[in-house]
């Protein structure tokens, strides 16, 4: 089963790619880490949370393989905000 992606933004993400789109240089360069650390933050909750207690077993396993790799890109992703 081939899954798509949407084919548009929702309201949060439109508003999101709104307002760095106004902003260039430093200012972009924070605002992006900072959405990028947000993200990064929820994914890891979410995959925590079905690694933890998620009913479907194959899913559970990918939660469980995946999150190390999610909990990487959000220290790497907060070591960015550290140097700007």
């Amino acid at each position: 089963m081939a899954c798509n992606p949407p084919a548009n933004l929702d309201s949060k993400d439109e508003k999101q790619l709104a307002t760095l789109r106004k902003l260039n240089g430093v200012a972009f360069d924070r605002r992006y880490v900072q959405d990028q650390t947000a993200a990064h933050k929820e994914a890891v909750a979410l995959f925590k949370k079905e690694a933890a207690s998620g009913t479907n077993a194959q899913l559970k396993q990918f939660a469980i393989d995946t999150l190390p790799t999610l909990q990487q890109h959000l220290t790497e992703v907060e070591g960015l905000g550290h140097s700007s």
